[in-house]
């Protein structure tokens, strides 16, 4: 379906004028671990894929195609594109918990970024489905409540 999307785009000349980001809000375990559904803290659950694509108007320090090993989240999205359309302002840092993925888009380091990143999960369904847990998105502590 992301195929249709771009050939869209691409059909009424607007794919390289768009900014794209390609996410979800939670991964499913699909029986691994013999575990299925989300609100899990391992890889199938909590680890969800995170793609940009940017119109080749953006100077960006980080080459189209490549990847980046920085610790993002779900409430990057929001400030990444307020800086896409120009608004994002310094000042509001303090009203935001995430921060712009343009920033580690400019630079080819990602100094000044979170290292870390805590995950937490309440019971819902499961009283075995309580946990939280802190990643540096290459090992993850997690502490089953």
């Amino acid at each position: 379906q992301i195929g249709l999307i771009l050939a869209a785009l691409e059909e009424v000349h607007a794919l390289e004028n768009t900014f794209i980001l390609y996410t979800s809000d939670h991964g499913d375990m699909q029986m691994d671990h013999f575990l299925w559904r989300k609100g899990y803290p391992y890889e199938g659950s909590a680890h969800i894929p995170l793609l940009v694509r940017w119109p080749k108007s953006m100077d960006f320090a980080t080459a189209r195609g490549g990847s980046i090993s920085a610790v993002t989240e779900l409430r990057d999205v929001f400030p990444t594109f307020l800086d896409v359309l120009g608004q994002w302002d310094a000042s509001a840092e303090a009203d935001f918990d995430g921060r712009p993925l343009t920033w580690l888009l400019r630079s080819k380091e990602a100094s000044g970024w979170r290292q870390w990143i805590d995950l937490e999960h309440n019971t819902v369904y499961s009283n075995t489905i309580h946990w939280s847990a802190l990643t540096d998105g290459h090992t993850k502590f997690i502490f089953h409540a």
